[in-house]
């Protein structure tokens, strides 16, 4: 037997679904909740026997989403919010691919921090999924020490971008491929096969410095061409907004050092303006 609910819309009031089929649409995932963690089980049994999964190359990455109201209480909360929306209650989503399908998800506290919930959805796909052993794609937000030796005592692999920043080893690794010549071209991927002139990414395999780690250094034409432009629209944004200020301190609307320090000081900050540029106060004047 099929059920289809046709909409009661009401021509008053914001809401104009009939309150009685909201409740038990909200009753109906309250059920789906309690049936979650069987209900990925079946579907990934499914989808291995189907598609033939490759359940050794796991791919992890976690979002956001934010309430307008409070949210539920255990789980609503102030975080990093990727929304934009900082100032609303969210909650924090990790998912889990394979071969391109989603087989599981879970669903943590708005303040949740990233490094702290990839642990945790190993050991739960361990315990649903049996899978001797992974290998875990993550983003740079999940690169923690104590992670990846955890994971190396699981028996564990991972492949997990290092972020540049405060990180000397990652420039004597460039250091280190620059010098090399045994570069090895990467095939393009689907987006950029179908351009005229596919962008080049090339890679090559340096020595790492913790034992048993692999490090590679990736040279992607793509990448830095993408980079260039947020910098370049960084640059331009900062360089207009520190205009617009040395053209109210050359009309008198701002005259105290303190408040054009302080204008300089929020422009700079809203777009990383530190990084490019320099800035001086002479005789009244912005430089």
């Amino acid at each position: 037997m099929q059920w289809r609910w046709q909409p009661q819309w009401k021509p008053w009031q914001r809401v104009k679904v009939s309150f009685d089929q909201l409740r038990l649409w909200y009753q109906m995932l309250d059920d789906l909740r309690t049936e979650k963690a069987r209900i990925e089980k079946e579907l990934y049994g499914q989808l291995r026997t189907l598609f033939s999964l490759r359940a050794d190359l796991v791919f992890y990455d976690i979002t956001s989403t934010y309430f307008e109201g409070e949210g539920p209480a255990e789980m609503g909360c102030f975080g990093y919010s990727r929304d934009g929306k900082p100032r609303r209650h969210q909650i924090v989503l990790g998912v889990v691919m394979m071969d391109g399908w989603p087989v599981a998800h879970h669903v943590f506290a708005g303040n949740r921090l990233d490094q702290t919930a990839v642990l945790e959805a190993v050991r739960d796909l361990n315990q649903r999924f049996q899978l001797e052993r992974v290998v875990l794609v993550g983003d740079r937000g999940m690169v923690r020490l104590a992670n990846l030796e955890e994971l190396r005592q699981a028996n564990k692999g991972y492949l997990v971008g290092l972020q540049r920043r405060n990180r000397q080893d990652v420039y004597d690794y460039i250091r280190a491929a620059e010098a090399r010549s045994d570069w090895q071209e990467c095939p393009p991927g689907i987006e950029a096969s179908e351009r005229s002139t596919p962008p080049r990414t090339r890679v090559v395999e340096v020595p790492g410095r913790l034992p048993g780690a692999r490090v590679f250094v990736v040279r992607s034409e793509e990448r830095k061409q993408y980079e260039r432009g947020l910098r370049q629209l960084a640059m331009e944004r900062t360089r207009q907004s520190l205009e617009a200020i040395r053209v109210r301190v050359e009309k008198g609307e701002l005259k105290e050092a303190e408040k054009i320090r302080a204008a300089v000081a929020r422009a700079l900050r809203a777009h990383h303006g530190n990084r490019y540029f320099a800035w001086q106060l002479r005789g009244g004047q912005l430089h």
